[in-house]
């Protein structure tokens, strides 16, 4: 809206007669000057018919945009134009910046036209919104983080219809956006963007027949296709999260008053600790946290124990070459478990938070024995080794790649095939 002038000084026509009468103007000079304001009236009307034109157009675009936008959240037209509000507040449209950002627009009291907020419309028809609402991300120790940690780590698995969209997998700064608009005593802020990604490490089983069982019970695509290969079955396991399964172990363990122990497997194809560490690099700490998780929340719930033994063999004695975590009573043994750190990683879990701590302590085992976890998976023969294994879908060192067809590029120089 363009600002106004000032103030115009008009005489009515009446008054101008008798200011004409006692200057002694004759009544045709009169009748000249008033036939000259009428047409300058005239002019002036044609000028605020063009005026109110543009503003009228200026609002009925506005308006589309506004239907196209509302259109966008799943209303129809006529909801649109019942919501639109015209009403100008200092000068600017108001109604969709309170729809859009839940807060009453600056009153002109407070605020000049320039310092105030437009809501704009993207090419999709969706609104941008300017929220000068600070962002900032949840640190140890405040009500935020408690709550994003236990979402993340115990509820995910618990209650996961209070989550809808998200999984274990999904990144601390998604967690926090969902208590920030659902749930305002967690006392989270708007999260800052973040380069975390919602990644797995999703692996077809391309592996021996002697770890079919698994890759079924994993439900594996790899193996989706092939007759059941387990003795008990092959159908659904009765605890399973979004990225591991967990069952009962054949083996039982012993010096424990419950001898059952149970094993909780990835979905996805990974050998075994090295394997994990080499191809998931990235993921590696999450999926292990996750895996003691299941492991944990299976047990007790099956047997009610407060503590239990976990471990993990290492990749150089593994029986079935699918990695898989042990988990049974506290101060027992199972499989030679718990035994020389170069044999085997074990820690005991007492409680939902103990897991990150405890999967940190797993990959600092794996790098004692099989060197740093690197930035990402190998490219080459070079870094990868000859002869080791790769998911489908990578480059491979393994003399089988010759007739696959998917041998890294140095296979022959590197590897002397």
């Amino acid at each position: 809206m363009a600002p106004a002038g000032p103030a115009a000084s008009w005489t009515p026509l009446s008054e101008g007669a008798e200011l004409l009468a006692e200057e002694g103007l004759a009544d045709d000079e009169e009748q000249h000057l008033a036939c000259d304001r009428s047409t300058s009236s005239r002019e002036r009307a044609r000028g605020l018919s063009l005026v109110l034109a543009v503003g009228l157009a200026a609002i009925v675009g506005a308006a589309a945009i506004w239907s196209s936008w509302h259109r966008a959240r799943g209303g129809d037209a006529a909801e649109a134009l019942q919501e639109y509000d015209s009403r100008a507040n200092g000068g600017w449209i108001v109604a969709s910046y309170k729809d859009v950002t839940g807060r009453d627009p600056p009153s002109s009291s407070d605020a000049s036209a320039d310092d105030a907020d437009f809501t704009i419309v993207d090419d999709a028809g969706s609104a941008v919104v300017d929220d000068k609402e600070a962002c900032s991300e949840a640190t140890p120790g405040t009500s935020c983080y408690e709550n994003v940690t236990w979402a993340k780590t115990q509820a995910i698995f618990e209650h996961p219809e209070w989550y809808p969209g998200l999984s274990m997998w999904s990144s601390r700064d998604k967690f926090q956006r969902h208590f920030h608009e659902t749930y305002p005593a967690a006392q989270c802020s708007r999260p800052c963007p973040s380069n975390e990604e919602d990644t797995v490490c999703d692996f077809e089983f391309n592996g021996a027949p002697s770890t079919l069982c698994f890759c079924q019970l994993a439900k594996n695509r790899g193996c989706s296709d092939m007759p059941c290969a387990c003795q008990e079955g092959c159908g659904d396991s009765k605890w399973s999260s979004p990225g591991t399964v967990t069952f009962k172990n054949m083996h039982s363990a012993w010096g424990c008053s419950v001898n059952t122990a149970l094993l909780t497997i990835p979905r996805s194809y990974i050998t075994d600790i090295s394997y994990l560490k080499t191809w998931c690099p990235t993921k590696m700490e999450a999926l292990l946290t996750e895996m003691l998780l299941a492991g944990f929340i299976a047990y007790t719930d099956q047997f009610g124990l407060g503590t239990v033994e976990q471990c993990i063999h290492s990749a150089k004695i593994v029986t079935v070459k699918w990695l898989h975590l042990h988990t049974f009573c506290p101060g027992g043994h199972i499989d030679g478990m718990p035994s020389n750190w170069d044999t085997a990683w074990c820690g005991q879990m007492s409680r939902h938070a103990d897991a990150p701590a405890l999967a940190k302590q797993a990959v600092a085992w794996a790098v004692s024995l099989f060197g740093p976890v690197p930035a990402e998976p190998p490219r080459t023969c070079a870094r990868m080794g000859c002869g080791a294994p790769a998911p489908v879908g990578h480059c491979s060192c393994d003399p089988s790649c010759v007739r696959a067809g998917r041998c890294c590029d140095d296979f022959g120089l590197t590897c002397g095939a």
